[in-house]
Formats: structure tokens, C-alpha cells, sequence
């Protein structure tokens, strides 16, 4: 079982930005919708004790789960998302700075 990866269902996912020691989610600060893409920035302000993490979720359940530590000096990220190629499929670009 060590030489197992996960592989995602591509036709599933769920993104969140959290405070990993609180567990929950961070609110957008702001939306953009133009030619057929949505794109939410957040603003990630205040004390992270446990450092700044992106977590990924993939599955209908989120079955399978990857995350991330994003340097301390992030403070703003934008997820951009658009139609997949296949029904209930989305394509997501991440820029954090």
C-alpha cells in the first residue's frame, strides 16, 4: 500500500481556502465574473499560529484531501474557475502572493 498516490476524480473539486487550527473557511473578499470565468480573491489577514495552508479536496464526499503550506508571507489569493470539458468539471488557476 506505500506505493499507492492519489489520483482524484478530474470531474470533481473542491477548493477552500482555511485556518487549518480552526477548521474553517475564509470568506471571499471579492468576485469577478467575465467571459465565462468566476474569480474569488481572498485577503488572508491576521495571525496564522499554525501556518497558512491550501487545502484541496477532490470526490463527491471529498474522498481524497491534498494540502499544501504556502509561505508566511502570502497575504492574497485568487482562484479563477471556468467550465471543464466534461459535465460538472471545472478548470481552477491559484495565484497566491
Amino acid at each position: 500500500m506505500a506505493d499507492l498516490t492519489p489520483a482524484p476524480d478530474p470531474g470533481t473539486q473542491r477548493l477552500s481556502m482555511a485556518r487549518r487550527s480552526a477548521g474553517g473557511q475564509l470568506v471571499p473578499s471579492g468576485e469577478r465574473k467575465k467571459k465565462g470565468k468566476t474569480t474569488l480573491s481572498y485577503r488572508l489577514e491576521g495571525s496564522y499560529p499554525d501556518g497558512k495552508w491550501l487545502q484541496c479536496r477532490y470526490g463527491v464526499h471529498g474522498e481524497v484531501t491534498l494540502s499544501r503550506r504556502m509561505d508566511d508571507s502570502v497575504s492574497h489569493c485568487e482562484f479563477t474557475y471556468r467550465k471543464g470539458r466534461k459535465a460538472g468539471q471545472s478548470e481552477i488557476d491559484i495565484d497566491c502572493r
